[in-house]
């Protein structure tokens, strides 16, 4: 008589000549509520509002001096591309949409973030820090559909 193993594993067994993909998920970093917050078009929409905002605040006849490197038009133009950005989304294409706004949140920051630090200014910091959480909110839908 033989000896039958009836423990079968459930797992599947790889071959030698299937390739290994032991890759962590980059948005697995993050809490789980952000996965879902990525498909959303909203801190888009946020930030579009917000860099408009700024950019007509530039536009006023009585205004303190200088607080950020960008002015209306820049500040003007960085709030399309995130409404655009956020009309990607609700248009149903999350993945290109979240692309579209961390690669645009991304230039901001680089452009923007010294000269509000250096301003230590309310208005161009809390600007600066709402584009800054678009990276974290689209940065791993984004790194996870182009990489992984």
């Amino acid at each position: 008589m033989t000896s039958t193993n009836s423990h079968q594993s459930a797992l599947p067994t790889k071959s030698a000549n299937s390739p290994t993909n032991d890759w962590i998920p980059v948005s697995s970093w993050f809490p789980r509520g952000s996965k879902d917050l990525s498909a959303s078009p909203v801190p888009a929409y946020i930030a579009a509002v917000a860099s408009i905002a700024n950019a007509t605040s530039e536009l006023s006849p009585i205004r303190p001096p200088p607080t950020q490197a960008l002015g209306f038009l820049p500040s003007f133009w960085f709030g399309v591309t995130f409404a655009l950005g956020g009309v990607v989304m609700h248009r149903g294409d999350t993945s290109n949409g979240a692309s579209m706004v961390m690669a645009w949140s991304s230039l901001f920051t680089l452009l923007n973030l010294y000269p509000a630090l250096k301003a230590r200014q309310p208005r161009p910091l809390a600007l600066t820090g709402i584009v800054w959480c678009n990276l974290f909110v689209y940065g791993p839908r984004t790194w996870d559909y182009h990489f992984g």
